[in-house]
This record gives C-alpha cells, structure tokens and sequence, in this order.
C-alpha cells in the first residue's frame, strides 16, 4: 500500500470514529457505569439512552440488606440534589439538557428500598394464645377429628380467657 492511501486510510478511519463517538454520545446507546460518593456511601449505577437504569442502583449491595438500603436512599437524594442543581444553572449544550432530564427523571421515579432490621419483640402470653388457637383453628380446617377439636377448643378458651382478663385489668 502506498503511503498516501495509508494516511487516507487513517483518516477516514479517525473521521468515522469521531462521528461514531459523537453519535453513540448523542443517542445514549452504550450503557455507562458511574460510581459517586454521597453521603459517605459509594453509589452505583448505570445509564443508557440517558435514563439511570433502576436495577443498576447500588447492586453492588444486594448480598446486604442493611447497606443496600443505605445506598438507595443515598442514591435517591443524590438524584433530587443534582436535578435541583442542574435545573439552576440553563445551560444551551445538548449535554447538560440530557443530564438534567435524566437525573430529575430518576429523582421523580426512583424507588429507594427502606429496611429496618431491629430485634423481634418478645410476644405477650395473649400474642401466644392467640396464635395458638389460629394455629389450631387452621389444623382442623384440615383435618376434623376430636383430637385436632379438643385442641382448638382448649386453646382458643385459653385465649378467650387471657382476652377477657385483660379487658378487666
């Protein structure tokens, strides 16, 4: 090949790749993984077509609820704080109007997963009897016999009586 076809060669070839790039940068297509701090946890996520895509938030956490459900309330506040600003500052570039659309999307539509994960409480001696006869109520839908019965009656009169004490306490 003689050099001017090389260097024709290469320029047709750096011409189609920035027109490539300015067109896939454009239209969105390739899908774009943005890591950012906020609120001192690492916030996750990815983007194509210039909308956040909703499963992509935090899930690098999923193996943990308690740090899955920080990251999304961390990541729902980063979407409202940046839409805010961004809606402040008009900027004209086609850039910006993607970014602040994507992002006052995101803040609008976003569901964070709340998890609170605390010590089961310790169940009254009413709590018991009543689950004692629902459980037996359901036994004997299953099966009637004057075994499962007797155990129905005695415990929901249990609890009937614990129910009634503590109306008169």
């Amino acid at each position: 090949m003689d050099p001017i076809s090389v260097i024709f060669a290469s320029y047709l070839e750096l011409v189609s790749f920035n027109v490539t790039n300015k067109m896939t940068d454009l239209l969105g297509t390739e899908i774009q993984s943005v890591v950012v701090e906020h609120q001192n946890i690492q916030v996750p996520y990815s983007y194509q077509l210039w909308r956040i895509v909703p499963k992509s938030v935090c899930n690098t956490y999923n193996l943990n609820i308690e740090e899955f459900s920080r990251c999304t309330l961390a990541a729902k506040s980063l979407f409202n704080e940046t839409c805010l600003y961004l809606q402040k500052g008009e900027k004209e570039h086609w850039k910006y109007t993607k970014m602040k659309n994507m992002y006052c999307n995101a803040s609008m539509t976003f569901k964070p997963t709340i998890a609170n994960i605390r010590r089961a409480s310790v169940k009254t001696p009413l709590q018991l009897a009543r689950t004692e006869c629902n459980i037996a109520t359901a036994e004997l839908m299953g099966n009637h016999n004057s075994k499962t019965q007797k155990k129905k009656e005695s415990s929901c009169a249990k609890y009937q009586n614990l129910k009634q004490q503590s109306k008169n306490n």
